[in-house]
């Protein structure tokens, strides 16, 4: 699917920048950065994406941690985060350490799907975020790369283990892994591809 056959009401509404404060959100530098780890550090390196000495990550963690009212509703802060690591000159993103504001997660904040503020998914949070990083350019550099580092999440873990060895997710090859392709030959590797983009660390990346 590309976006010339997405339907309108599936479409991103938030497309300003400046939205991501409206509905709640804050940013601030990460933390820490996973370029610190040498086995990101060597995928990075295989893809030739850096070289050691490449400055020009710019790690950022957003915190839905504002109670925000629109419209006359109130939508309160449900602590959801996204820390991401951002290269326009590389046109790679880093998903590093992301927590939406859903299942447990919201259940722990007491709060119910109904007070969710609509922006609120890591793809909008994370686009909004590339198009401001790009705004000193003629026009928005395509994205090119998105890598997710350690996924914890059980179901994403599950669905990726369906398609390795022995059905279970610890028989991943080491980096490079394995390789699944949309237009594959093979249709179980065709099948596999769209299943993982269907788990819940790939489904953010495909919208």
């Amino acid at each position: 699917m590309n976006a010339k056959t997405i339907p309108d009401d599936k479409k991103s509404q938030h497309l300003q920048y400046m939205d991501l404060e409206k509905w709640g959100w804050k940013d601030q530098p990460a933390e820490h950065s996973p370029l610190q780890w040498t086995y990101v550090e060597a995928a990075l390196a295989a893809d030739g994406l850096i070289d050691g000495d490449d400055l020009t990550w710019d790690p950022i963690q957003w915190t839905h941690s504002v109670a925000v009212t629109v419209d006359g509703k109130h939508y309160p802060a449900n602590e959801a985060d996204y820390e991401n690591v951002f290269n326009i000159h590389c046109s790679t993103i880093l998903a590093f350490d992301n927590h939406a504001p859903q299942g447990e997660r919201l259940k722990a904040q007491g709060l119910t799907p109904d007070q969710v503020a609509p922006l609120s998914r890591w793809s909008d949070v994370v686009g909004l975020t590339w198009i401001n990083a790009c705004e000193d350019r003629e026009e928005v550099q395509i994205l090119g790369f998105i890598m997710q580092v350690e996924i914890t999440s059980a179901d994403s873990n599950t669905v990726i283990g369906n398609f390795m060895p022995g059905g279970k997710f610890a028989n991943l090859p080491p980096w490079p892994g394995a390789t699944f392709l949309v237009d594959a030959p093979e249709k179980e590797n065709q099948k596999a591809f769209n299943t993982i983009l269907g788990s819940p660390n790939g489904n953010g990346i495909a919208w």
